[in-house]
């Protein structure tokens, strides 16, 4: 895909198969807006993004859809793999929200352990096949970097933007999500 020239049919192609990712959502279900954001726990702009976007999602203006991947590092999907391992989306906001706590900017690296690739629970080997997936749907399509953000217009027209957005960018956005995923 050349994500410059064809970017509506890039983010209708993305739009068929998002809902079969591993996700986790954050915010409240009775949010206005609805975007998700694929994530990479070592990702320095995803770390920004979600320090600029957590008010918002605290302040129910919008619930996110959390989509972590592994590439950054050699270490970032075993950091997926971790947040992906909870049992509830509480349990995995509550992990994604400690790597983010103790995300360390001057290194661009996150804050969590990250689980072994070669463990045997069989556990820990369904979130590595998660973060699998999840990051050949991100190279699939040809996104790029992270933070990549994906959402469907009021219209219900599917759109993606990469990179991170910010102050009343971010707010634009938000406010031209869908309500329903």
């Amino acid at each position: 895909y050349d994500r410059f020239y064809n970017s509506a049919k890039v983010a209708a192609d993305a739009f068929k198969e998002i809902s079969s990712l591993d996700w986790f959502a954050q915010g409240s279900p009775k949010a206005p807006g609805k975007i998700y954001i694929i994530i990479d726990p070592n990702c320095s702009y995803c770390h920004r993004m979600y320090d600029e976007i957590e008010p918002l999602i605290k302040a129910n203006k919008v619930q996110v859809r959390w989509i972590p991947v592994g590439f950054l590092r050699p270490d970032s999907a075993g950091m997926s793999a971790k947040i992906l391992s909870g049992k509830t989306d509480k349990e995995k906001v509550a992990l994604f929200e400690q790597n983010e706590d103790k995300f360390k900017d001057a290194v661009e690296h996150g804050g969590l352990t990250p689980l072994k690739s070669d463990s045997k629970d069989k556990a820990d080997v369904a979130a590595f096949n998660s973060v699998k997936k999840n990051t050949a749907f991100f190279s699939k399509f040809g996104f790029g970097g992270t933070p990549t953000i994906l959402y469907k217009n009021t219209s219900g027209t599917p759109k993606f933007i990469p990179g991170f957005v910010q102050g009343e960018a971010l707010t634009k956005l938000i406010n031209s999500a869908t309500k329903t995923w």
